[in-house]
């Protein structure tokens, strides 16, 4: 390699340093365009496309620096990505590679931990968990990460022993604490102790407020949003019937529902069936859904006029959903994304003809699910980190969704959470027949096949136990913390059969 470009890849590590990603990404294509047997290069690339979130592009650029040069780094960031790709069992290969090398590297490790725990090899995970803690026992990664597994094994006791926290004894990284904090509170609740449970998800709760100053902007952000499309469709229902426009496609169906309603459920129960593929949360709506606010501005409605956009839109949703998720001829699309029905106008625009799942469960669980759940947090989610903002974001949701029955001509399914866990083959037959699809006996086993794939969810644990109706009517275990959301909540409890009458719940 000549001095200039020696300079250039010495220039983009530098920037890598200085947490200047997209300044070392430039600077790495340059080197990797001059010189395309340079495994730094390709490895610096591989490390800054992570950053960015570019993925499956990090991932060439890494096998190619592995082919070209085997170490640990590189063993290491393919595992990595191969991970939170769902490309398990690569991650495995490369991770044991970079264990070899790099035998206490605690990066690795972690890295190792984690992806046996995605594929559920929990002995193997435990394993791992217990090398890197005997190097380093105050290495709280490993210690949350160890607690999730012997929780997940239902070793209660040992887990707890492992997110026992005092004043000397606690992580300063409000990321790593807040880990700590929600495995112990979740193991508390197995245990039935729920007061400690309760306190518990609070400093969790408490933990990520502080790690995230921005959670007010980001509120007001998922506010306007959903205050925007409820003032569309109330322009609407007094404007006339919305526009039409035919798909004479084979229209994908769509999975809806408040976060932890049993949505990715659902989507692996049907993932289950042959014929069908589903989204893993790769939908691309709500980036469709900024296109339209654009075109729309803050007043305006698409027309029957505008049939060429709605058409860019079609094509622009196909292309973005297939540069994330293979579909086969002939097979059902399934997207699922809890808060598309939100964007449930948009998806009514390009295809009117769409089937619609609505997964429900009582109000207070899913608030409750989602206060105690450590999301990633973004405009939506950030609602999460109280009981009090959670509820208003059901109420506030919900009544977009209230409001789209009434003005949309909409083919809508609902299925209730507690109704699937008690009678499974019936609520299943119903939406097979809803969804033109036949019964399988692999339907009964949907849950080892969820045991295979990446899902993109908090729910992957729960999904691959199959069945279980410890989650119903969990709410009645925290019925005196949750008093003060019921009345925000009370209206759709009763709107939605959860009411007093509701049999299901004696």
């Amino acid at each position: 390699m000549d001095a200039k470009l020696e300079k250039k890849l010495a220039k983009a590590k530098k920037e890598v340093v200085c947490g200047q990603h997209k300044v070392a990404e430039e600077g790495f294509r340059e080197v990797v365009a001059a010189d395309p047997q340079n495994a730094d290069a390709h490895l610096g690339l591989g490390f800054s496309l992570i950053e960015k979130g570019a993925l499956d592009e990090a991932c060439g650029h890494l096998r190619t620096a592995y082919a070209l040069r085997l170490d640990e780094n590189t063993a290491y960031a393919l595992g990595h990505v191969c991970t939170h790709l769902g490309k398990l069992d690569d991650a495995e290969k490369f991770l044991t590679q970079a264990m070899e090398i790099a035998p206490y590297r605690s990066d690795i490790l972690l890295a190792a931990i984690f992806a046996y725990e995605q594929g559920h090899k929990l002995d193997e995970a435990e394993a791992t968990a217990q090398r890197l803690l005997d190097h380093n026992p105050n290495n709280f990664s490993a210690r949350h990460l160890m607690a999730r597994i012997l929780r997940r094994q239902g070793k209660y006791e040992e887990s707890l022993s492992y997110t026992e926290l005092d004043g000397e004894n606690k992580p300063l990284d409000l990321v790593e604490l807040s880990w700590l904090y929600s495995e112990r509170a979740r193991c508390l609740e197995a245990v039935h102790r729920y007061d400690e449970a309760y306190q518990t998800y609070q400093a969790f709760a408490a933990s990520q407020r502080a790690h995230y100053p921005d959670l007010e902007a980001e509120k007001h952000t998922a506010r306007k949003s959903i205050s925007t499309q409820k003032s569309k469709l109330d322009a609407l229902s007094k404007s006339g019937p919305a526009p039409y426009f035919p798909y004479i496609g084979k229209s994908p169906a769509f999975i809806v529902g408040f976060p932890r309603s049993g949505t990715t459920l659902v989507e692996s129960i049907l993932d289950s069936l042959e014929l069908v593929t589903v989204s893993n949360e790769h939908s691309p709506v709500p980036f469709l859904q900024s296109r339209l606010n654009i075109k729309e501005g803050p007043h305006g409605l698409i027309g029957q006029d505008d049939y060429q956009f709605v058409e860019e839109l079609r094509g622009e949703y196909w292309t973005l959903l297939r540069s994330k998720v293979e579909v086969s001829p002939g097979h059902l699309l399934v997207d699922k994304l809890p808060f598309n029905f939100v964007n449930i106008r948009l998806i009514h625009l390009l295809f009117p003809n769409a089937k619609i799942l609505f997964i429900r469960r009582h109000p207070l669980d899913s608030v409750l699910s989602c206060f105690t759940q450590n999301f990633e947090i973004n405009s939506y989610m950030s609602h999460f980190t109280s009981l009090e903002d959670g509820a208003y974001m059901y109420a506030h949701s919900m009544s977009v969704w209230r409001d789209a029955l009434t003005v949309l001509n909409l083919d809508v399914h609902v299925t209730r959470y507690e109704d699937l866990v008690e009678d499974f083959k019936t609520q299943v037959r119903a939406l097979l027949a809803f969804l033109n699809l036949e019964w399988s006996d692999s339907l009964l086993t949907f849950h080892r096949h969820a045991a295979t794939r990446k899902i993109n969810t908090p729910s992957y644990e729960q999904v691959t136990q199959g069945l279980y109706t410890t989650s119903r009517y969990r709410w009645k275990n925290y019925e005196r913390q949750l008093r003060p959301i019921e009345k925000i909540l009370e209206p759709f409890i009763d709107a939605f059969d959860y009411g007093e009458g509701d049999a299901s719940q004696r």
